[in-house]
């Protein structure tokens, strides 16, 4: 931040410190840049303190320069900007569920970081192989639907494979509101599509109470990239 050579002015956060950058030849040029590194003021430096976090980018395809996916903060903190994520839920104050299995195809999405899940058909569909959490939460109102056991799962079509079931909870729905909750890590390839499933072992109707899609929602399905 000096304005001449051998005098220092010291710099402010945000303020870049360096950068690696990679870059390739393209067929036109070898200038285009691939993936860059920066080190970037974060904080408020002083005397012998230089608080910084470091910037990765890469360039998605089709795009002329890169995107910020990767950041170490000052304190070690670890956070990825576009990592798949999501939480979906039905609209509505409460949704019916009709008698044995069934698939649930939720509609509405609080988020859907990366734009992979469909809610025209209800499933998630892993972009990148990994490790991921997902969990799907069924609750229940007794004084709408009777007694019996209720059963929330997370199947799974494998890339180019058949439909299995991979998670499931169970509960009994009594005298009071019941919640079934199936959550756990999946190990995925990309292209692996996820969706949520039930049982319903109720007597008479069953319907789900969805709280009209306000905070705290009641049911839900959602899932995250791990690693």
């Amino acid at each position: 931040r000096a304005g001449s050579a051998g005098s220092y002015t010291v710099v402010q956060d945000d303020d870049g410190l360096g950068t690696i950058s990679f870059a390739g030849a393209d067929g036109t040029d070898l200038v285009t840049v691939g993936a860059n590194i920066e080190a970037q003021v974060d904080g408020t430096p002083g005397s012998n303190d230089m608080p910084t976090r470091l910037v990765f980018a890469t360039t998605r395809d089709g795009d002329s320069s890169p995107t910020e996916s990767l950041r170490i903060h000052s304190g070690g903190q670890v956070t990825k900007l576009h990592n798949p994520r999501f939480q979906v839920y039905m609209s509505g104050s409460h949704f019916q569920l009709s008698s044995g299995s069934g698939t649930i195809t939720y509609n509405a999405e609080v988020y859907d970081t990366g734009s992979n899940y469909n809610t025209s058909n209800g499933r998630f569909t892993a972009p990148v192989s990994g490790a991921y959490y997902f969990h799907h939460c069924l609750e229940i109102r007794e004084a709408l639907s009777g007694t019996g056991v209720i059963e929330s799962k997370v199947w799974v079509i494998p890339n180019g494979g058949s439909a299995q079931e991979r998670i499931r909870d169970y509960t009994r729905v009594d005298d009071t509101n019941a919640a079934s909750h199936a959550f756990g890590l999946l190990g995925l390839n990309a292209g692996d599509q996820v969706y949520p499933a039930y049982y319903n072992g109720i007597s008479g109707n069953a319907f789900a109470q969805n709280n009209g899609g306000n905070t705290p929602l009641t049911t839900f399905f959602e899932g995250y990239l791990i690693q």
